[in-house]
């Protein structure tokens, strides 16, 4: 993804990906950073706002998980 990036670097997929990709890691800011980049590029793109909203849920970052959703 990051190789992605280098070549398309307004991919909002490709920043999604890297979120989801640390998400998984349990690299939770960085995922977020990811994730909020994503949605930056792409305002209605709807699955970063939910990835997102459920990586603060599970650090029980409740008040940033509502502003988010």
């Amino acid at each position: 993804m990051k190789g992605l990036l280098k070549v398309i670097p307004d991919s909002a997929l490709g920043y999604y990906y890297l979120g989801k990709t640390y998400d998984q890691m349990k690299l939770n800011v960085e995922a977020d950073n990811y994730y909020r980049k994503a949605i930056e590029l792409k305002p209605d793109f709807e699955q970063a706002y939910i990835d997102l909203g459920i990586s603060l849920e599970t650090r029980e970052d409740y008040d940033k998980a509502i502003v988010t959703l």
